[in-house]
C-alpha cells in the first residue's frame, strides 16, 4: 500500500535536494577532434549578362562567376559553334568580359556557356538565349506563287538597331527571286514593306532573307525560314481568248504559251479589262525569269516566233490602277510571214522618205529595222515602207494591218499614208510601247506607205532602237 506524504514531508525533501556539496577536481582534457571542411563554396559561373541576344549582332557579355579565381589565361566558350568569340577579358578573379559575334546560323535556343582556366571547366547550362531579330510575314497565306508576287512585311524586334530610312537593303542567297527597292518614305523606325517577284520556276520551299541597315555602321539581320515559294501550275493557253480574274493587289494569273510551229509567224498579244481594271501582262522565255523577260505591257505586244520555244505570260495588277477585283482578258494571233531585215541605212539609201521607202513584196510581212540613223537628232529618223493593195473595190473594200513588235523597250509609232505619201490616212494611239493600227475602208488600188518612228524625243533609247515591223492586207 502506497504510503501518503503530508506537506511537512515535502518540503522537508525538496529542501534536503536543494543543498549542494563541495567542488570536486577538474578532469584531465580531452583529445582534439578531426578538421572541419573550409568555409568556402565550389566554383561556379553564375550569371551571363545580358542573358539574351539576336542573330547577326556583335556584343560584349558579363560572365560572373562564384567562388571564382579566374586568371589570365581564361577563355570562353559556347556550345553552339556559331557563336564566334572574339576577346576576352578577365575583370577580376571573379569577372570575365567576353565580345562575342552571334552569327546568322546559331539555333534560336538557350545555348551553354563554358569557362575553362588551368585544365578545370565550368558550364552554365542555358545562359544565353538566342533570338531572332526579325519578324517577317507575306500577304499571300499560301506563299508567294511561284511566278507570282507579294508584299512582304518586315518588323525589327531588337529594339536597340532601329532602322535607317535612307539605308535598308533586303536580300536573299536565293537567284530565282527578286525584292523590290525599300522606299525611304515608307520606312519606320521599326518595320517597312517591301515587295518580291518569284520566277516561275522557282524552287518551291523556304526563303532565307537578310535586311542590311545603317547609316555609319551596317548591321545584318537575318530571317531564317521568312516565308516559303509555293509550287504553282501554269494554265495552258488553248484557245484565242484567255480570261482571268485578279482578285487582290497581288494577285497574279500564270499561263503557258507554245507557239504552233517553227515557221516564220508574228504573234500579237492583246490585254484588256472589260470593268475598268488595268491589268499588265509579262512575256518571259522558257527560263521563266523575270529578269529575261522580254515585255511587260498594259495593251499590245508583239514578237516574231521561229521556235517552238514555251513562253510564260503572268498577268498582274498595275500598281497604278486601283486595286482588284477585276476581270481580265487577252487574245492572240500567230500570222504565218515572210521575214526579212531592213537593209542597212546610208546616206544614198536611207529610207527616211516616201520616195525611197522599201517595198514590202510579200505579204503577210515582217521586216526587222533599225530606228537613229539621224545622229544628230535621233528622234527625227523615220523609216518608211510601201505595201501594195490590189482588188480593192467599193463593194470590196480592204485594209491594211500594220503593228511593231520587237524589243520590250523600242517604243515606237507607226502611220499611214495614202498613195501619194503625203495624206495620212492613220496614226496609231502610241497606248503602248508597240504598236497595232488597222486603217480599213481601202477602195482604191494601188501603193500605199508606211511610217516607223519612234514615239519621241523622251523615247528615244540608242540601246533599245530595233523593231519588227509586221504588215498585211485583208
Amino acid at each position: 500500500m502506497r504510503q501518503k506524504l503530508g506537506w511537512g514531508a515535502l518540503v522537508l525533501g525538496l529542501a534536503v535536494a536543494g543543498c549542494s556539496g563541495d567542488k570536486g577536481p577538474m578532469s584531465d582534457k580531452g583529445d582534439m577532434g578531426d578538421k572541419g571542411d573550409s568555409g568556402t563554396g565550389t566554383p561556379s559561373v553564375s550569371a551571363v549578362t545580358p542573358s539574351q541576344a539576336y542573330l547577326g549582332r556583335t556584343i560584349d557579355l558579363t560572365i560572373s562567376g562564384s567562388e571564382a579565381t579566374w586568371s589570365s589565361a581564361a577563355t570562353v566558350s559556347f556550345a553552339d559553334a556559331n557563336i564566334e568569340v572574339n576577346k576576352v577579358t578577365v575583370a577580376s578573379a571573379s569577372g570575365i568580359v567576353a565580345n562575342v559575334t552571334i552569327g546568322d546560323d546559331t539555333a534560336l535556343v538557350a545555348t551553354d556557356v563554358t569557362v575553362s582556366d588551368g585544365g578545370t571547366e565550368k558550364v552554365y547550362k542555358g545562359a544565353l538565349q538566342i533570338k531572332a531579330p526579325l519578324e517577317v510575314s507575306v500577304d499571300q497565306t499560301a506563299g508567294v506563287p511561284q511566278g507570282g508576287i507579294a508584299t512582304v512585311h518586315v518588323r525589327m524586334l531588337d529594339v536597340d538597331t532601329p532602322f535607317a530610312a535612307e539605308h535598308v537593303v533586303v536580300e536573299s542567297a536565293r537567284k530565282d527571286l527578286a525584292f523590290g527597292k525599300v522606299d525611304p518614305s515608307a520606312v519606320k523606325s521599326y518595320a517597312f514593306d517591301v515587295s518580291v517577284r518569284a520566277d516561275v520556276l522557282a524552287a518551291p520551299g523556304d526563303v532565307d532573307l537578310k535586311v542590311s541597315s545603317g547609316d555609319q555602321t551596317v548591321i545584318g539581320s537575318p530571317a531564317k525560314k521568312a516565308f516559303a515559294i509555293a509550287a504553282r501550275t501554269p494554265a495552258a493557253i488553248t484557245g484565242k481568248v484567255v480570261k482571268g480574274t485578279l482578285t487582290a493587289p497581288t494577285d497574279t494569273a500564270l499561263f503557258q504559251l507554245v507557239p504552233a510551229s517553227e515557221q516564220d509567224r508574228f504573234l500579237q498579244i492583246k490585254l484588256n479589262s472589260a470593268d475598268g481594271g488595268a491589268p499588265v501582262l509579262w512575256v518571259m522565255p522558257k527560263t521563266g525569269k523575270y529578269a529575261d523577260a522580254v515585255s511587260a505591257f498594259t495593251r499590245v505586244f508583239g514578237k516574231h516566233l521561229a521556235s517552238v520555244d514555251p513562253y510564260y505570260l503572268v498577268v498582274q495588277n498595275s500598281s497604278f490602277a486601283a486595286p482588284p477585283p477585276y476581270g481580265f482578258d487577252f487574245n492572240y494571233t500567230e500570222t504565218q510571214v515572210t521575214a526579212s531585215a531592213e537593209a542597212a541605212e546610208a546616206a544614198s539609201t536611207n529610207n527616211d522618205t516616201a520616195n525611197n521607202a522599201v517595198a514590202i513584196a510579200t505579204l503577210p510581212g515582217l521586216v526587222t529595222g533599225t530606228l537613229g540613223y539621224d545622229t544628230v537628232m535621233p528622234s527625227d529618223d523615220a523609216d518608211y515602207f510601201k505595201v501594195s493593195v490590189a482588188g480593192a473595190s467599193a463593194s470590196a473594200p480592204k485594209s491594211i494591218h500594220v503593228a511593231t513588235g520587237g524589243d520590250g523597250l523600242t517604243d515606237t509609232l507607226v502611220e499611214v499614208f495614202d498613195t501619194d505619201g503625203i495624206t495620212s490616212l492613220d496614226v496609231s494611239s502610241d497606248a503602248d510601247v508597240h504598236e497595232d493600227l488597222v486603217v480599213s475602208g481601202i477602195q482604191t488600188n494601188g501603193t500605199y506607205f508606211i511610217k516607223v518612228t519612234q514615239s519621241g524625243p523622251a523615247s528615244v533609247n540608242p540601246a533599245h532602237n530595233t523593231y519588227e515591223l509586221f504588215v498585211e492586207v485583208k
